[in-house]
């Protein structure tokens, strides 16, 4: 559950941040911190984001094999993936434009790359139009399951304002979320004890609207975009030492069908499959089995519905409404 999104510069603090949490935002354009954090904390799991300038989108086709690329040095490591971020703010583009260039992008992206997890950029909470585009945002995702696991989420201030930015996104999807930037609000003036004491409760809001992982925002923010009166950096702050000394309660350990069955139900309601009862049968069957933390929604390749947690990959087949788990695709029975 407990994220955080690396520096937006070279130097890793590796051995610091490592113990951190599990989950890290990174930033293509620093692919140096993976392998670097990865050796102090073998469960590290990394969420690229790949850099796109500000101002007009460039050409999408051109992006994706880039992004290619860069998977073919870096992608091992790399457990989700979005490209581009606040459209809404850095880009002079509507948001039908914006989704119209995230589908041409993951067109060509799952070409290259077949089966890669990629999720839609979180736009800025704090424009205005912030909900017609997370609407948008939902819309092209559920139209397009084969192309996008979920969607990201940028959510500032404080608990309460992060939970009102989370019930617009819940309005409108209700399938996997992710929150990949979160923080007191950069630009206001803050008591950093009071962000520092106020973590557990900026997690219960996540796990109220069921997200994947809060990703806090950042360790080191190098030539920040604004003045900031109070850093945002989390870096020997007190949000450092309330990061390390946090303990997660268990609330996500075991598998949870809940967290994408009502999306499954509008994908394929109707149809009489269910993947989540019989992946819940294959749990009931064997409970001392390790099924690590749900990591995506459903992904569909005919006639298989497959969902991957961190340890492995739950699979059905419509054919014989028959389920398994495995810990790798190798070790999938059904052909």
């Amino acid at each position: 559950m407990l994220a955080l999104h690396l520096a937006n510069q070279t130097d890793t603090d590796a051995a610091r941040v490592a113990p951190l949490c599990d989950d890290f935002i990174v930033l293509s354009i620093f692919p140096q911190q993976m392998p670097a954090i990865r050796a102090s904390n073998p469960n590290a799991r990394f969420h690229v984001r790949w850099w796109l300038d500000k101002g007009a989108l460039p050409d999408s086709l051109q992006e994706a094999r880039k992004a290619a690329a860069w998977w073919a040095t870096w992608g091992a490591y790399v457990a989700s993936s979005r490209c581009g971020n606040e459209g809404n703010l850095e880009t002079p583009h509507t948001a039908q434009q914006y989704m119209a260039w995230q589908m041409n992008f993951a067109f060509e992206l799952h070409r290259l790359i077949p089966g890669i997890s990629l999720w839609l950029p979180a736009p800025s909470p704090g424009m205005a139009d912030s909900p017609d585009w997370v609407q948008g945002m939902a819309d092209c995702a559920r139209e397009n399951p084969d192309l996008f696991i979920g969607l990201d989420a940028h959510a500032y201030g404080t608990p309460q304002e992060v939970d009102g930015v989370l019930s617009v996104f819940r309005h409108h999807w209700q399938g996997p979320l992710n929150v990949t930037e979160c923080n007191f609000g950069a630009g206001r003036q803050w008591d950093l004890n009071a962000y520092a004491a106020a973590l557990p409760e900026y997690l219960a809001v996540a796990r109220k609207h069921k997200v994947n992982f809060l990703g806090f925002f950042i360790w080191v923010w190098n030539n920040p975009d604004m003045k900031l009166p109070t850093t945002a950096s989390i870096k020997d702050t007190p949000m450092e030492t309330a990061m390390r000394n946090y303990v997660d309660g268990g609330e996500t350990v075991a598998w949870d069908r809940h967290a994408v069955y009502d999306e499954w139900q509008k994908l394929f309601g109707g149809q009489g499959y269910n993947p989540g009862d019989a992946f819940g049968q294959i749990i009931k069957s064997n409970p001392d089995r390790e099924y690590g933390v749900f990591v995506g929604g459903y992904h569909v390749e005919e006639p298989f519905i497959y969902a991957y947690t961190t340890v492995g990959i739950f699979c059905y087949d419509k054919r014989s409404s028959k389920a398994v788990f495995a810990t790798s695709e190798e070790e999938l029975p059904f052909s």
